[in-house]
């Protein structure tokens, strides 16, 4: 818990629900806490993802040698991925904390505008460790 630095600005947090339907009739109640990154303002480069065309190549290529083809989810993707600058965010709703303290983000959160960008920087470099290389689209 940290006080707010005057020349920073603090994200702020909220709680988002989920009622996930078991068997038998049962309920798995679930709580997300996410980041209010409208109010961040970023470059549009903070968007990377895996482009199309690399992906429908990758199929075709697969398809015409008769090679099998994986896919896999990473759970909680996002929070794995470590931040590449000092993020501040306000305690959500419901939480009693220090009145104007903030948190230190150590990795990123769901809602943040860098997220999706500092998880594909995160699972490329991990990609490129084991022996696969990135389209030059990609690069």
């Amino acid at each position: 818990v940290y006080t707010p630095s005057k020349n920073k600005k603090n994200i702020g947090t909220r709680w988002v629900y989920k009622i996930k339907p078991l068997e038998d009739n049962k309920n798995l109640y679930k709580a997300r806490l996410v980041a209010q990154g409208f109010s961040q303002k970023f470059p549009d480069d903070y968007i990377d993802t895996v482009r199309a065309e690399s992906v429908k190549t990758a199929l075709v290529i697969a398809s015409i040698l008769n090679e099998h083809v994986y896919q896999f989810d990473v759970q909680t993707a996002y929070l794995h991925a470590p931040l590449d600058k000092e993020l501040y965010v306000r305690a959500p709703p419901g939480i009693d904390c220090n009145e104007g303290k903030t948190w230190l983000l150590n990795k990123s959160l769901y809602g943040l505008r860098q997220s999706g960008k500092r998880w594909y920087d995160c699972l490329s470099k991990i990609l490129r460790l084991i022996g696969f290389t990135a389209t030059s689209a990609d690069n």
